[in-house]
């Protein structure tokens, strides 16, 4: 990733990042960065796919891990012959191993396929306790119809939701009695 002037991103690690600088190289521990400098490197247009790999690894040492799929995801685009070499770091960086599959690109993340039927799950999930919302009758039959046959690991982050929305209704209630009760006197 070029930072400045002929300086290049070599590496970055838990630790820190090596910068090169023509023939020699320096280790910056995060600390020692500013954060302008940082910001600059992550924001930089136009780079090469190595650049958004080494940018990708960074955000991902960093525990920035949306950041760092972005980053992935535009090296693999510019350059399809990385996508071994990333699903291989993103495999072990999980503690798994390497899915036959790969890894699938799926709303800007890198994700494993038992990893996005969950997302694809609980997105239905999601729809379904919207739908609950809903003024037509059919509808909300539908979404009560389809809540009955969840699967079992997916009770909780559903009854989670659902109390979730409880706490807002009786929140919004809450507030239109405190405004009657105003108005009232």
């Amino acid at each position: 990733v070029p930072v400045g002037g002929m300086a290049r991103i070599v590496s970055a690690q838990y630790d820190g990042i090596r910068i090169k600088f023509g023939r020699s190289t320096m280790k910056l521990t995060y600390e020692t960065i500013k954060k302008k400098t940082l910001l600059k490197i992550m924001t930089w247009k136009n780079q090469s796919a190595k650049d958004y790999l080494s940018k990708g690894i960074l955000s991902y040492v960093l525990l920035d891990i949306d950041n760092a799929h972005i980053f992935f995801i535009r090296a693999i685009k510019r350059n399809p012959q990385l996508k071994k070499s990333i699903f291989s770091y993103m495999a072990f960086k999980k503690g798994i191993l390497l899915p036959q599959e790969g890894f699938l690109i799926y709303k800007k993340q890198l994700l494993t396929p038992q990893e996005k039927q969950v997302v694809l799950q609980k997105e239905e999930i999601l729809t379904n306790v919207q739908a609950l919302k809903a003024k037509s009758k059919k509808i909300r039959e539908k979404a009560l119809a389809f809540f009955k046959n969840i699967p079992l690991k997916l009770k909780k982050y559903t009854i989670n939701l659902l109390r979730n929305e409880q706490k807002n209704y009786f929140k919004k209630y809450k507030n239109k009695l405190k405004k009657f009760n105003r108005i009232r006197g």
